[in-house]
């Protein structure tokens, strides 16, 4: 098994509904959704593009997922998140757009989002003592070769290449596309999701997702609100 821990809007949002809509499953019951019609796609081609965001759900990852230390079990887990957001307030994260990320549609920050990055960091060091060492196999899947000096020690010493200084939020909503199909996917996300984006995202909980076996979709096991309301 493996958990992550992420942002992910309240179930009964509007912005979770809509986002569930968009990848085509709903990360709580794990049941499908029907997904929008696409200009440009039919909904086999929307169904293959949405496929692999689909499966870990839709979310920000803050903690990137991690498989448990010998030495603590889920029942810790649950019980030190549950702590942690206890003396949390929200994080502001501010506008967010509609980009391409080498390939990848996704909403993310439109301004820098420091305050985000900071608390990501946070969450990083706090919840290092749950996960276990990455296997030589888990290592190998991130190429090393293909990382910076930084990331590759961010890999070896945190289990995960894109924290602290190479952090960068995102709320994943394709597979990597070619530039004209990722830009007119984009440009329909921007319109899509356009009520939600004019709204300044704050982050008031922790959500942590589980994949119960190897390839299972990711599932939201339990969010844990912000306890400390913001001034």
């Amino acid at each position: 098994m493996r958990y992550g821990l992420y942002y992910a809007p309240h179930p009964d949002a509007a912005f979770a509904r809509l986002a569930n809509a968009w990848l085509g499953r709903d990360p709580v019951t794990d049941a499908p959704v029907e997904q929008p019609p696409v200009p440009g796609f039919s909904r086999e081609e929307f169904a293959d593009v949405t496929a692999e965001a689909r499966r870990y759900g839709f979310h920000g990852t803050i903690k990137a997922p991690f498989r448990l230390a010998d030495t603590v079990t889920e029942a810790h887990l649950l019980a030190e998140a549950e702590s942690f957001a206890a003396s949390r307030v929200p994080v502001p994260v501010g506008g967010m757009k509609a980009a391409t990320l080498h390939g990848f549609v996704a909403l993310v920050p439109a301004g820098d989002a420091e305050a985000l990055g900071s608390f990501a960091g946070e969450v990083v060091r706090h919840f290092d003592r749950f996960r276990a060492p990455l296997t030589p196999e888990d290592r190998a899947r991130r190429i090393p070769s293909t990382l910076t000096e930084r990331q590759r020690g961010n890999l070896d010493q945190w289990g995960y290449p894109y924290i602290f200084d190479d952090f960068g939020f995102h709320l994943t909503l394709s597979k990597r596309l070619d530039g004209g199909r990722a830009e007119k996917l984009r440009t329909f996300a921007s319109d899509y999701f356009a009520r939600h984006l004019a709204e300044p995202l704050h982050i008031d909980a922790l959500t942590l997702f589980v994949e119960a076996e190897p390839g299972r979709p990711f599932t939201q096991l339990a969010r844990f609100p912000f306890a400390v309301p913001q001034s």
